[in-house]
């Protein structure tokens, strides 16, 4: 039985074209199409932020548009860049132990981390689509005739056929976004759910569990201490290809918070109707981008360490366990190195991160106010 079925991130990867198994012509069409758009968009971008720079506001209103136009750059880029690495993640991935391997008994246990999974990346991508079809709503309902993808909050400027054109530009940015997203960050959770399944698959073949296998405690322990290897080794081959995304991510959102707190407080506290319905899902969805990804990375350390635990505390009385001490202490030493994702090899990917990005949003949030206070 197969752990995980990709086919929900890979999905969208393959509406923008950068599917890692496909490079046929409609491919790379799609793709050619998804990275003109962006081009189009930043080139845009910059000349609106050039034009209309009136000082640091300007660069905070800039901050909705180039916060996630940063993160989605950086997920283009590595889609394209290690389009074999993330193909050669999925095939190794397909190779792991499958979720009966120790018969039935244990077959729901290790399931319940894919069921959850599921329903998570549902919940996700439910908010990241509202999410990103409340910029498009926003230029519509308030008839911003500059979108927002380049407005930089700048909305004089614009006539026809110049705000048509700009229309589908910002329809077009939009559904790309919506893919991007949703495909990399799909990969990204899928991975992390067969992880987990393999390291507590891992842990229950090296405890003093009856498990449905042919296997005598030799061949047990051999097998399981090279998937455990095996595992280890992926984990750093998945951090080799994300980590730099995973830093850029941090710090995209640690200035999406800062600066979409200030553009809400703007005009004082309580904030307006308007201002909150467009900043108060913007500063959520980047809190929760972050919280998630940093639990994914947490709950991966916290998993893996429980692994050497396991082996410590096993029937060392049995006559194979006293015999092969040597081979447990081995497996011990290797499981106390955790296995966890970096932030560009600067810090790991855990709750103590969310908590860092928290903590300097706000601190730097209360530094822009007090600046932006003293110029006026």
């Amino acid at each position: 039985m197969s752990k995980v079925d990709f086919s929900d991130p890979l999905f969208f990867l393959n509406v923008i074209g950068m599917h890692p198994f496909k490079n046929d012509r409609v491919s790379k069409l799609r793709r050619a199409f998804s990275l003109t758009v962006y081009a189009i968009t930043i080139f845009s971008g910059v000349m609106e932020l050039g034009f209309n720079s009136e000082g640091l506001e300007t660069y905070a209103r800039a901050s909705e548009s180039m916060v996630p136009q940063t993160q989605l750059v950086v997920k283009m880029v590595v889609l394209i860049v290690h389009r074999r690495q993330i193909g050669q993640l999925l095939k190794d991935s397909g190779r792991f132990w499958a979720l009966d391997v120790f018969g039935s008994q244990y077959k729901d246990s290790f399931s319940r981390v894919h069921h959850f999974l599921k329903r998570f990346f549902l919940l996700y991508k439910t908010m990241i689509i509202f999410t990103c079809l409340q910029f498009l709503a926003v230029k519509i309902v308030f008839k911003i005739k500059k979108p927002v993808c380049i407005s930089y909050g700048e909305s004089e400027g614009l006539e026809a056929p110049y705000e048509q054109m700009y229309l589908i530009l910002h329809i077009s940015i939009t559904l790309v976004s919506i893919n991007v997203i949703n495909g990399f960050d799909g990969l990204f959770f899928y991975f992390i759910g067969h992880i987990l399944s393999e390291l507590q698959m891992v842990k229950v073949a090296f405890g003093n569990y009856n498990i449905g296998t042919p296997w005598n405690e030799r061949t047990r322990f051999r097998m399981t201490a090279k998937h455990h290897s095996r595992v280890l080794e992926f984990v750093q081959h998945f951090n080799s290809v994300f980590s730099v995304v995973l830093l850029v991510q941090h710090m995209s959102c640690l200035f999406g918070i800062c600066f979409g707190l200030f553009l809400m407080s703007k005009d004082g506290l309580p904030p307006d109707v308007d201002r909150a319905s467009k900043y108060i899902p913007y500063i959520v969805s980047f809190i929760l981008q972050t919280f998630t990804f940093c639990f994914g990375g947490h709950i991966l350390t916290d998993w893996s360490l429980e692994i050497p635990q396991e082996i410590f505390y096993n029937d060392w009385a049995k006559d194979y366990d006293y015999e092969n001490r040597l081979g447990r202490v081995i497996s011990i030493k290797r499981g106390q190195k955790a296995a966890k994702l970096t932030l560009g090899d600067f810090g790991a990917l855990d709750l103590e991160s969310f908590k860092l990005v928290m903590q300097k949003a706000f601190s730097f949030f209360t530094f822009i106010n007090t600046m932006i206070a003293e110029v006026n």
